[in-house]
């Protein structure tokens, strides 16, 4: 796909935290590639992302990678979705420099409404952070308003 096409795809919400292209605060996701089950994107921490001096709060770094499982999702289930669980594991400090993080997300399992998947946060080859997620359908049979999430 070309760029377009992947930008086109990501942005939901110009004010979305994840994705959002008029939210100062946002972490900047940008998709960068997409193939069936897995996507590639890019994030960015700054100085307002901080939580102790200069390291990524953790906060921010989940909202990433949620953004990250949930375009995934989107895309995956080919409309509206909603996050049921993200955990997250810390793997080391990340830099609240402006630098530029890779970001990918796998589908590892499916289960009626529900995706399972997997997230990583990277420098290069190191990663920063990863996580584990369950994605839910918010279309179709049983995705009705105010219906059970689990």
């Amino acid at each position: 796909m070309d760029d377009a096409t992947l930008r086109a795809l990501a942005e939901h919400n110009p004010y979305c935290l994840g994705c959002g292209s008029d939210t100062p605060a946002g972490v900047g996701f940008r998709m960068i590639g997409l193939e069936p089950g897995s996507l590639r994107g890019t994030v960015s921490f700054s100085r307002i992302h901080e939580g102790a001096q200069g390291r990524t709060h953790g906060g921010a770094i989940a909202t990433a990678l949620d953004e990250t499982v949930g375009q995934l999702a989107q895309i995956e289930f080919e409309g509206g979705c909603a996050t049921g669980e993200l955990t997250v594991r810390y793997h080391r400090p990340t830099p609240a420099d402006g630098s530029v993080y890779d970001v990918t997300a796998r589908v590892t399992g499916r289960e009626g409404r529900k995706i399972f998947m997997a997230a990583e946060l990277l420098l290069g080859d190191e990663v920063l952070a990863s996580a584990s997620a369950v994605m839910f359908s918010m279309t179709g049979a049983g995705a009705g308003e105010g219906a059970p999430v689990a």
